[in-house]
């Protein structure tokens, strides 16, 4: 048995949950959380062994959810070896965030108010300094769970029964606690992309290496079976030499201060299109010859959100590569896509093409006297994805139990965080950047 405890019960957090749930011998023993939701404690209840379900005096849980990450349960006392309240007393109380005042400690009985369903990108934190917490609120009603929801995240590193941690917070906090839990002997998986700051990402790799423990990042669409399948095709040298790479990768909509936010902290290049630049790393690394990108040249445009000019940032983009074999690649993105997620590869070759289409709700097509017609693209990012952020959890977990060698690591990070720098830099300078060195 794995015991495994997840750090942040945001979107992505509440995504592992349920992933790890579905592993056989591997028991989740808490999650740390200063702002959990409705969405946290449904979830958390219906983690629950059905047959220890009893209803809770304490606390009503709503049998839906308001973004469908868990359709409910009722309200569980329940236990696996025991009850255990939703929240404990932590031996070591969260130190409050340099630019906030201290929280006063208090408890509340109504039920904490729904956080908006995007994730919140900020800016790094330091790897060395002050501790770092999610944002405080007060604590919530006492329940019974299967495990508990602490606010201190430094509660699961000091428990000797935890092997593995997974840190789903926003990346702001994502370094220091990477090297928290690499320090107390855990295992680590960690959400895209760990930091936007290449010397902590060598920092963290320096420790990696010390421990010989793991650190996985969560480059999910690297565990998508259709671009596993094109990269085995691209490898097996079937369309011969590539030409020319395009990547396009469109969400279906936009919240506009989650933009903000993202802005604030790099903007689209680091939140956005790190995926896409991943990729590209993923798909070049199936070449069969050594390749690296020799030139940047990156543009954009505020179609959709005119309001991030002013923060230097923009909502539709088009990078373009050239590799050091003369191969070309197009990473075309944009923040709204009103016809769903959009997210396709093609790969041009001297002898061939790979095309990697859209997933729709279903296959099925209408053919009548009317034109030809089909289902909708899938919308949400966890629907598109949803068996790759299972097949991303269970190599993590077999890492873990096998002491094996994760497939996408802090080198990758470093890789992709190092295309989005110089993104940035082409799109502010006005400029190709040519000559790249260290990547």
């Amino acid at each position: 048995m794995i015991n495994v405890a997840v750090i942040g019960g945001g979107r992505i957090g509440r995504l592992h949950l349920k992933n790890l749930s579905r592993i056989p011998n591997v028991k989740v023993v808490g999650v740390a959380e200063i702002k959990p939701t409705e969405d946290l404690y449904n979830l958390v209840a219906e983690l629950a062994p059905p047959l220890s379900r009893t209803p809770s005096p304490f606390r009503p849980l709503s049998p839906t959810t308001s973004n469908g990450v868990c359709n409910g349960t009722p309200s569980t006392a329940t236990s696996l070896s025991s009850a255990v309240p939703i929240c404990i007393a932590t031996t070591t109380p969260p130190l409050p965030s340099p630019s906030a005042p201290s929280p006063t400690p208090s408890v509340s009985v109504t039920p904490p108010t729904p956080t908006t369903p995007h994730p919140t990108a900020n800016g790094n934190g330091p790897v060395n300094g002050s501790r770092p917490t999610l944002s405080p609120t007060p604590s919530p009603p006492l329940a019974v769970l299967p495990f508990p929801i602490v606010e201190d995240y430094h509660t699961l590193l000091n428990d000797p029964t935890i092997e593995a941690v997974l840190v789903c917070t926003n990346t702001a906090l994502h370094p220091q606690i990477c090297l928290d839990a690499l320090k107390a002997g855990k295992h680590v998986f960690c959400e895209k992309p760990v930091s936007y700051d290449l010397d902590v990402l060598r920092k963290l790799q320096e420790e990696v290496d010390r421990t010989g423990l793991i650190l996985q990042v969560g480059f999910n669409r690297r565990f998508d079976n259709h671009f596993r399948r094109g990269r085995e095709i691209l490898s097996s040298g079937k369309v011969g030499r590539p030409h020319t790479i395009r990547i396009t990768s469109r969400d279906p909509t936009f919240n506009l201060e989650y933009l903000r936010e993202a802005a604030k902290a790099g903007g689209i290049y680091f939140d956005f299109v790190i995926h896409d630049f991943d990729m590209l790393h993923y798909l070049i690394s199936g070449f069969q010859e050594s390749t690296t990108v020799s030139d940047v040249v990156a543009m954009g445009s505020t179609l959709l959100a005119p309001e991030l000019t002013e923060l230097g940032d923009v909502d539709t983009s088009v990078v373009t590569l050239k590799l050091n074999n003369g191969c070309l690649v197009i990473i075309d993105n944009s923040r709204q896509a009103v016809y769903g997620y959009d997210q396709r590869i093609e790969i041009f070759g001297a002898d061939g093409c790979i095309m990697i289409n859209n997933e729709q709700c279903s296959s099925a097509v209408v053919l009548s006297r009317d034109p030809p017609s089909s289902d909708k693209l899938k919308w949400f990012f966890a629907d598109r994805y949803a068996d790759a952020f299972l097949n991303e959890m269970e190599e993590f977990i077999n890492c873990v139990r096998n002491q094996g060698k994760p497939s996408v690591g802090l080198k990758d990070a470093y890789n992709a965080v190092h295309l989005a720098t110089l993104a940035k830099q082409s799109l502010t300078e006005h400029r190709i950047v040519s000559n790249i060195t260290g990547h």
